[in-house]
């Protein structure tokens, strides 16, 4: 709707400064009558033409150039289809090779050898504590919610899983 008032507001303050300058007048009325033209040149075209399968006449008469036509049109999609999946599969193994790493260092103190200095147990511990903490502020941070869990002792839970 607003649109449309736009576009009449600007046809009648064209309208109204053509009433004062005559050339602007005649060169409103020359545009006027070439777009006219070139619209009524347009659908009589288009009525001739496609109305009466010329195009599919076009393509049995040209059948190379019609295929190189119809695969240039494509060949933008099937390029990005072609990344997308790419993209996907490679950014889907770095996801799991980082969940991976998340779940190695989830127990550090069976992964000491992974850390890139020799720990004690209570600072296996500390990381450990601290490395849960700052896992439940992101889950809390992101719209979760997070249980409230017992002091994990690392040695109990690594003898746990060696039992096991």
């Amino acid at each position: 709707f607003f649109s449309g008032l736009w576009v009449y507001q600007a046809y009648s303050k064209v309208n109204n400064a053509a009433e004062a300058h005559p050339i602007l007048k005649s060169s409103m009325n020359f545009v006027m009558k070439e777009s006219r033209e070139a619209y009524d040149n347009g659908k009589k075209w288009a009525t001739d033409h496609i109305y009466h399968f010329d195009f599919l006449d076009w393509i049995t008469k040209h059948p190379f150039y019609a295929v190189n036509c119809v695969l240039n049109a494509f060949q933008p999609v099937i390029s990005f289809y072609l990344k997308f999946i790419l993209t996907s599969m490679m950014s889907t193994d770095w996801i799991l090779m980082r969940i991976s790493n998340e779940r190695k260092f989830e127990f550090l103190a069976a992964n000491r050898d992974s850390l890139p200095y020799d720990a004690t147990k209570e600072e296996i511990e500390t990381l450990s504590r601290s490395r849960v903490l700052r896992l439940d502020a992101l889950v809390i941070a992101f719209g979760g919610s997070v249980e409230e869990q017992e002091e994990i002792d690392v040695s109990k839970e690594r003898a746990k899983r060696a039992r096991k």
